[in-house]
């Protein structure tokens, strides 16, 4: 995690998931405005509360056109990232 101050603004960090905490409470310690970023990984897979058909068919549909464009580096590389963070579930 990181601090930054510019223009008498101060900011937090987190690039790992085990310092969001730490940058959410800095950032509601401090007194005045502050920022806090937080890093995701863009090819993680949103997992919503429930699942519904045509969820699973959009997905399919994105992946599809993925394929026939000839994308399948980004279609390999999701389907890891969505494999490493439904193994944290």
């Amino acid at each position: 995690m990181c601090h930054y101050k510019a223009m008498n603004i101060a900011a937090w960090e987190a690039t790992e998931s085990k310092d969001v905490e730490l940058a959410l409470v800095n950032g509601f310690k401090h007194k005045g405005p502050a920022i806090i970023n937080i890093f995701t990984d863009p090819n993680a897979l949103a997992m919503p509360p429930t699942l519904n058909f045509e969820q699973v068919k959009g997905f399919a549909a994105s992946m599809t056109k993925l394929m026939v464009n000839g994308k399948f580096a980004e279609i390999v590389d999701t389907t890891k990232n969505d494999l490493k963070y439904l193994r944290e579930l």
